[in-house]
C-alpha cells in the first residue's frame, strides 16, 4: 500500500528537523558549515544558481542505518545561508550519496536527479530508478518524483549521477557503472558510453557547450588498457564522434591511473563556445592540473603541485572558467581569460576549521566572485560540506620614472578599466588599456603601488622613483 501511495507524493515533507551549521559570516575568506556533520566522505553536492542569484546545494544526509535524506541548502549572493536546510525527501531507506542539481534556463526552476531504495517492499515504484524532483526558485517545496528512464537500472548504487540542461532545454543524465548510460530527455533511449570489455566508469561529467548546444559527457574509466579521463559528444541518437583521452591522466600504457576522487570536472562557457575539462594530471604522483578544450590537441597547466586531487570546474563572466583543485590539505582556485588561454594568480584557501582531511572541492562561479564549497574532516570523523567565496585576483605591474609611476592592471592577462591605483596618497584609475600614470611629485626611493576595484582581491607592487636631476 506504501509502495502504491507513494506515486502520488509529494516531497514537500520540508520543515522536517533541520541539520545545517551554524549561521554564515558570509564572504571572502570565512568558511561557514550548511551541512550536518555526519556525512559519508564519497558523498557530493548538486549546486545550481537561480536568477535571483541564490546559490542552491543538494547533499545526502544519512540519518541511521535504515534512514536516509536528501537535504537543501541556500546561500545568499553575500555567501549568507538563506534559512534553514530543508529536507527534500526523507525516510528513504537508502538514497545514492551523488545527486545532481540543474536549473531551468530562466532561472526559475530547479531540479534534483536521484535515485536510492525508497522501502524494502516489494515492487516500491521509487527503488532502484533515476527520478527527478522539482521546485520553485526558493527551493522550499518539491514536486515528485518522476521517472527519468523509460529502462530499468541499479541507479541508486551508481559511481556517480550527473546531469545538465541541454538545448531547448532538455534535461541530460548519466550514470557511473553499474548503470554506465546516459540519456538525453525523458523517457528516451539511453546509451552506454565505454563497451571496452574489462572497464568500469565512474564519476561523470556533463559540459554543454553555450553556442552549438553539443553536449560532452566527460567520464574516468579504470580497468584493462583504457584507464585514464575521457570525453565524448552526446547526442538523442547516441554517442557522436570518437571518445578523447585527456592527456596526461594516466600512465604511458593507460594500464594506471589516479581516479578523480569526484565528478568529472567538464562544463561549458558562459555566453562562448567550448566545452573545457579539468583533471589531474601525472602518474603515479599526480603533479599538474591540466584544462583541456574538447577537441584541443594541448591541455594548457593551471597549476603545479605535490599530490593534486579533487579537481573542479565552473564557468564565470565573459567565458571565465574557474578552476579548483586541493593538495596536501590546501585548496586553490585559478580563474582565467576571456579566452581561456591564460591562467591569473591562484589564491590559497586554508581548509574549513578543524580539517585534517579533505574530500572534495566544488564552486559555482556565474557571479564572477567564486563560491566555493568542500567536504573535509575532523580528527573526530566528522565530515560536513563547507561554503566561502573567493574573489579574482587583481595583477598590478608598478614601474617607476622621474616623478611618475606607470600601473598596469591584468584580470589574468586581460587588461582591466576603472581599477583605483594608489602610489605615496596619490590616486588615478586604469583605462581601457589597464593603464594608469600617477604623478608623485618631487618623492624619490621606493614606493608601494596598489590595486583595488570591488568584486576583486587587491594587489600590491614595489617600484622606485626618480627625481629629476638638477641643473648645474
Amino acid at each position: 500500500m506504501r509502495g502504491r501511495f507513494c506515486l502520488f507524493f509529494v516531497l514537500a515533507l520540508v520543515g522536517l528537523a533541520l541539520t545545517a551549521g551554524p549561521a554564515s559570516a558570509g564572504g571572502p575568506g570565512s568558511w561557514s558549515r550548511i551541512t550536518a556533520t555526519n556525512l559519508f566522505n564519497f558523498a557530493e553536492p548538486g549546486l545550481g544558481r537561480t536568477s535571483d542569484g541564490v546559490l542552491h546545494v543538494v547533499w545526502h544526509e544519512p540519518v541511521n542505518a535504515q534512514s536516509e535524506s536528501l537535504m537543501h541548502s541556500a546561500v545568499s549572493p553575500a555567501g549568507q545561508e538563506v534559512g534553514n536546510s530543508g529536507a527534500i525527501l526523507s525516510g528513504w531507506n537508502s538514497v545514492n550519496p551523488q545527486p545532481d542539481l540543474t536549473v531551468s534556463p530562466d532561472g526559475s526552476t530547479l531540479r534534483v536527479f536521484f535515485a536510492g531504495i525508497h522501502s524494502l517492499l516489494p515492487n516500491d515504484p521509487l527503488n532502484y530508478e533515476l527520478q527527478t524532483a522539482t521546485a520553485s526558485i526558493d527551493g522550499t517545496t518539491w514536486a515528485g518524483p518522476q521517472r527519468f528512464s523509460s529502462s530499468s537500472h541499479t541507479s541508486y548504487a551508481s559511481s556517480g549521477i550527473a546531469a545538465a540542461v541541454g538545448s531547448g532545454g532538455v534535461p541530460i543524465a548519466a550514470e557511473g557503472d553499474p548503470g554506465n548510460v546516459f540519456q538525453l530527455g525523458f523517457g528516451g533511449t539511453d546509451y552506454a558510453y565505454e563497451s571496452t570489455p574489462g572497464v568500469n566508469v565512474y564519476d561523470p561529467g556533463i559540459g554543454v557547450d553555450a553556442s552549438s548546444g553539443q553536449a560532452v559527457l566527460g567520464w574516468f574509466s579504470l580497468g584493462g588498457t583504457s584507464e585514464g579521463t575521457y570525453a565524448q559528444a552526446i547526442t538523442p541518437s547516441g554517442l557522436s564522434g570518437s571518445k578523447q583521452f585527456m592527456p596526461n591522466s594516466a600512465s604511458s600504457d593507460h594500464r594506471s591511473a589516479n581516479p578523480p576522487l569526484q565528478k568529472t570536472a567538464i562544463t561549458g562557457r558562459h555566453g562562448a563556445n567550448g566545452v573545457y575539462i579539468a583533471y589531474a594530471a601525472g602518474y603515479p604522483s599526480q603533479k599538474n592540473v591540466d584544462l583541456m578544450r574538447f577537441g584541443g590537441s594541448q591541455p594548457i597547466v593551471v597549476g603545479a603541485g605535490n599530490s593534486i586531487a579533487n579537481v573542479a570546474i565552473a564557468p564565470a563572466p565573459e567565458g571565465r572558467l574557474w578552476i579548483m583543485w586541493s593538495d596536501s590539505g590546501k585548496i586553490y582556485a585559478a580563474r582565467t581569460n576571456k579566452e581561456v588561454t591564460h591562467v591569473g594568480a591562484r589564491t590559497t584557501v586554508k581548509a574549513p576549521p578543524g580539517s585534517v582531511s579533505i574530500f572534495g572541492v566544488w564552486g559555482e562561479g556565474s557571479p564572477g566572485k567564486l563560491d566555493l564549497l568542500a567536504s573535509s574532516g575532523t580528527a573526530t570523523n566528522q565530515v560536513a560540506m563547507w561554503q566561502t567565496q573567493v574573489l579574482p585576483p587583481l595583477d598590478i605591474v608598478a614601474v617607476g620614472g622621474v616623478g611618475v609611476v606607470k600601473v598596469k592592471v591584468t584580470d589574468a592577462g586581460d587588461p582591466l578599466a576603472g581599477v583605483l591605483v594608489t602610489v605615496a596618497g596619490h590616486q588615478g584609475r586604469t583605462g581601457a588599456n589597464g593603464i594608469v600614470t600617477i604623478k608623485v611629485g618631487q618623492k624619490s626611493g621606493p614606493v608601494v603601488a596598489k590595486a583595488t576595484k570591488p568584486g576583486y582581491k587587491p594587489d600590491t607592487d614595489r617600484t622606485r622613483v626618480k627625481q629629476k636631476k638638477k641643473k648645474k
